[in-house]
């Protein structure tokens, strides 16, 4: 994790001559117009789709966690399935349902309507719409465990004392909420902007430059100083903005008392409630279940853009899909590179979180190996490339250095799930067994593991996903032969698949991260 964050800085500091002398790409990149407009469009798209994205998900934490209203297992759903959809495919979901000859525009013709509406599917405002409803899962799930968790006799007792609904609300619920609101909107705010999947499909076909699309665009000129050095910028603005979110939280005192009762309603809706209930799963539709559909039913078209007729339907898309050899390659390295990473940041996650809480250096290594958990990934493989295409290390070029990428993306994951269970461990068993004669491998595995056994496990699963959907970090470090299902996703369109095999293959990657979900919620249980 250092030695490629080191690399970084030092390539994005390091000369390079040109016509006017030796200016260093970090000064190149500070004097350039379009830099400053593509930080302007990332933050200011970012800044709105974070406010739509909070507001939302607090509209719906609160009437799933706080009121009598009808039908809340339907919004775990949606917001269930919403989780699965990556986000690349939640704008390809886009293109096919607002684009030209898409799902909106054959509707309108079918009424009847021909007033020549534009959808515009490739703009910053659809990047924006998309990235929060693929934030949308993550928040809402923060502001409803937190609602879970709070006491309610302050609501209770504001309530009592004659103040109405919507003043307890305002006065007291958002109040309590409030450490949760900034560091979900920190986090939401920094996913948002250092997404590459949604800017690259829907903003790059139409010249729009985004942060992340130029650190792209750059590493595809062989520009590596000036990729490391938006990569930087990328990294201060995120932290920039997260900093500044944690001080209005400074000088603040909060008390919150957690809750062991069972939840109660507190906020009736009354005769509302079946309306209130009409509308929210009305827009969860249109979010989630709309563009879902039109991906699978493009699934089953023999060519994207032919009508619904029982002559244009086929499975033979998915046939051609699974017979595919670049698919097969696809999936095998996934899942190659996926398990090995996660078998090297298990092995790691494991040693860190067994050395004694006041062992020499335990709590910076803790803090280094967590440090990816705030690098975007794309800056991660632009890191990668810096470190690893130059002795004393060369890696790139091979598929170790998507492996050990991976395995830096998932050392914070598995050892955040492990934290907790080692807290557990009975040590005095552990000593009693050893004076019973049993050897440290012996007690280890027969007391210690079990106990981990099923963190690592979840996590391990966690891991795999995030592997199945990742895009930057294979598409940056893949050679000939190393390509994963993000970048056989990424590249469909522009090789000769049709948009109906994309949709197949999305369709596929929903369906595997789902059954990967459930085997989470299996694992958690058992547990």
């Amino acid at each position: 994790m250092a030695y490629p964050l080191a690399s970084l800085f030092v390539s994005a500091f390091n000369g390079s001559l040109n016509s006017d002398g030796r200016i260093l790409p970090i000064i190149n990149l500070l004097i350039d117009s379009r830099t400053w407009k593509a930080v302007v469009t990332s933050i200011s798209m970012a800044i709105i789709s974070t406010c739509l994205t909070v507001f939302v998900a607090l509209v719906l934490a609160v009437l799933v966690a706080r009121t009598d209203m009808p039908g809340k297992r339907f919004v775990h759903i949606f917001i269930f399935i919403a989780f699965a959809i990556p986000s690349y495919v939640l704008a390809l979901s886009w293109i096919q349902l607002a684009g030209r000859n898409g799902y909106i525009d054959r509707l309108w013709n079918h009424l009847g309507w021909h007033y020549g509406m534009t959808m515009m599917p490739y703009s910053v405002f659809s990047v924006g719409l998309v990235l929060s409803v693929h934030m949308l899962p993550i928040t809402y799930f923060a502001l409803y465990n937190a609602l879970l968790d709070y006491d309610r006799s302050l609501e209770e007792a504001a309530l009592l004392s004659g103040a109405g609904k919507w003043h307890t609300l305002v006065d007291v619920t958002v109040p309590l909420l409030l450490p949760q609101l900034v560091s979900i909107s920190s986090l939401v705010f920094g996913r948002i902007i250092a997404n590459f999947d949604v800017p690259a499909a829907l903003g790059l076909p139409v010249g729009k430059r985004f942060l992340s699309t130029q650190i792209y665009a750059s590493l595809s000129s062989l520009k590596l100083g000036e990729a490391a050095g938006l990569s930087l910028l990328l990294v201060i603005t995120v932290t920039a903005i997260c900093s500044f979110g944690r001080k209005r939280l400074i000088g603040k005192s909060f008390e919150v008392h957690h809750s062991s009762q069972n939840v109660s309603v507190c906020f009736s809706l009354g005769r509302w409630r079946f309306i209130v209930m009409a509308v929210v799963l009305f827009v969860l539709v249109c979010l989630i279940a709309v563009p879902l559909v039109c991906m699978v039913a493009s699934s089953f078209l023999k060519r994207w853009g032919l009508p619904f007729k029982s002559e244009y339907l086929t499975f033979s898309n998915y046939i051609e899909l699974f017979s595919d050899q670049q698919a097969k390659v696809a999936f095998r390295n996934s899942f190659l590179y996926g398990a090995t990473g996660i078998g090297i940041a298990s092995f790691i996650a494991l040693h860190i979180s067994l050395l004694p809480a006041d062992a020499f250096g335990r709590k910076y290594l803790v803090r280094l190996v967590s440090f990816p958990l705030s690098i975007p990934n794309l800056v991660l493989a632009v890191a990668a490339i810096t470190a690893w295409n130059r002795k004393p290390i060369r890696l790139y070029g091979s598929a170790w250095a998507i492996i050990v990428t991976y395995a830096v993306l998932f050392t914070p994951i598995i050892l955040n799930n492990i934290n907790g269970l080692v807290a557990k461990i009975d040590w005095d068993k552990i000593a009693a067994a050893r004076l019973a004669g049993a050897s440290q491998r012996k007690s280890m595995r027969d007391i210690v593991w079990p106990l981990l056994e099923k963190g690592i496990r979840s996590g391990s699963v966690l891991c795999f996903i995030i592997a199945l959907r990742e895009i930057p970090i294979s598409l940056l470090l893949y050679a000939a032969g190393q390509q994963t299902v993000g970048v056989l996703l990424f590249g469909m369109q522009s090789q000769s698949y049709g948009l109906e095999m994309t949709s197949t293959l999305a369709v596929v990657l929903i369906g595997c991260i789902m059954l990967l979900r459930f085997l989470i919620i299996f694992i958690g249980k058992r547990s």
